[in-house]
């Protein structure tokens, strides 16, 4: 978690599926990521689109709580300073109900991984 951090300006504004205010700064951001829930999200990158503003990142993430699985396909944004750090993250969700079912379960943001397609 140490280098994801590093790649963060420390006044960044993140904000989580569903979330009421976004997670302000590092270091706050830092212990919320510490504090999540144990449990299993897959996530896998569709396509990025990127210029030195901006990345926005297509993404399909699944979920098992208990007996049911649940999928989303989201756009997330980042947005970046001079200096290239992530100054801003969003989220939108394709799928509301299924978004508030995953986060009323407490499991941690999905880590992506980039599809080999």
């Amino acid at each position: 978690m140490a280098r994801f951090l590093t790649y963060l300006a420390n006044d960044v504004h993140w904000w989580e599926l569903g979330a009421k205010r976004p997670i302000v700064g590092r270091l706050e951001l830092e212990q919320h990521l510490s504090g999540s829930a144990g449990g299993e999200v897959a996530a896998e990158v569709h396509d990025v689109l990127t210029n030195d503003e901006h990345l926005v990142a297509l993404i399909h993430a699944s979920a098992v709580i208990g007996t049911e699985t649940i999928d989303i396909s989201y756009a997330e944004v980042l947005h970046f300073d001079d200096q290239g750090l992530v100054t801003k993250r969003q989220v939108f969700p394709s799928d509301i109900w299924n978004t508030l079912k995953l986060m009323d379960s407490g499991l941690p943001t999905a880590r992506a991984e980039t599809s080999s397609d």
